[in-house]
């Protein structure tokens, strides 16, 4: 019988990310419910992508793992993070997009639920800014009532 543990890794494909990485990896490491790593996977960026996760990486808290791969998509980047995880749970996040500190641990809640035994995928709600950190488009997020 396998034991759940719960661990996540998050993965972040990015190509030529510079001007978001930071963030996008800062909102991973700063969710209070912790992932286990941070996988980047550069897929042949020609910015300062990498200096700026390798320094990040000496003061974060969280592993953050950093992968540089020929370019051949976010798919092919994904792919080579689902295959460095050794989590139980992957979640995915965009090298330009941030995630609400609470993500991953609502999510969880709804994994270690058991009215749902079988389920294999959470996703959520989200907010469209724009290059200014203005709300373009919201979307609201529906609470489901899983007590």
């Amino acid at each position: 019988m396998t034991t759940k543990t719960n661990s996540i890794d998050v993965i972040i494909p990015t190509y030529n990310c510079e001007q978001y990485i930071l963030q996008a990896c800062k909102s991973a490491a700063n969710q209070i419910y912790k992932p286990q790593s941070i996988i980047v996977v550069d897929d042949g960026s020609t910015d300062q992508t990498e200096t700026i996760i390798k320094n990040y990486s000496k003061y974060s808290k969280i592993a953050i793992k950093y992968y540089h791969k020929n370019n051949g998509g976010p798919n092919s980047a994904r792919n080579l993070g689902i295959a460095k995880s050794n989590a139980e749970y992957l979640a995915f996040l965009d090298a330009d997009d941030i995630w609400h500190h609470t993500k991953l641990a609502e999510q969880i809640k709804i994994f270690d639920n058991p009215k749902f035994p079988n389920l294999g995928v959470v996703y959520c709600a989200y907010d469209i800014i724009d290059a200014s950190g203005n709300k373009s488009n919201a979307f609201p997020i529906v609470n489901l009532d899983i007590s």
